[in-house]
């Protein structure tokens, strides 16, 4: 009974043999939206430290609450969670969209991977032309990473926290 268990442990951390021990932490939204404000127009991840500034940055301009909050506000524990937001920068028209690919993060050699729907639209696609700046806000329990990587539905990186500090 015991080898089974620790069977069970070792498919649920990391790949047999691999030498590279991965955890799964649950990755949640708590906001989405495809007009959120945006630094200087570019794409970015932004920590959220604390409530006020959660709060600030919903109540930001060109953030929706008619977009996909939670339930009510979104709210967070910040002691036990990292909380940031993921935007796709200004673009020129609609068909862009960010929004959780896998909800779980993979956690690596101290590097938190999530996995997200970069989408964007294709060269014979109809869109309308308006400024769109896509982005959403995530939750994850903190952990043993130091970094943040966002990959998109293709395994490419497309941003990546600095160092996290405690």
């Amino acid at each position: 009974m015991p080898a089974i268990g620790l069977l069970a442990v070792s498919a649920c951390t990391g790949s047999v043999g691999s030498g590279d021990v991965r955890q799964f932490l649950p990755v949640r939204v708590l906001y989405e939206s495809a007009h959120c404000s945006a630094v200087a127009g570019v794409p970015g991840m932004v920590r959220i430290t604390g409530e006020a500034q959660l709060q600030s940055t919903m109540a930001g301009p060109g953030l929706s609450r008619s977009s996909t909050p939670a339930v009510g506000s979104p709210e967070a524990d910040f002691t036990s969670e990292e909380v940031i937001l993921v935007n796709m920068g200004q673009k020129r028209t609609g068909g862009y969209r960010v929004a959780l690919h896998r909800e779980q993060a993979v956690v690596s050699e101290r590097t938190a991977r999530i996995a997200l729907i970069w989408a964007e639209p294709g060269a014979d696609d109809v869109v309308a032309q308006a400024l769109t700046r896509p982005c959403i806000i995530l939750a994850l329990p903190k952990d043993e990473y130091s970094r943040i990587v966002i990959v998109d539905q293709d395994g490419r990186n497309r941003m990546q926290s600095p160092q996290l500090e405690p």
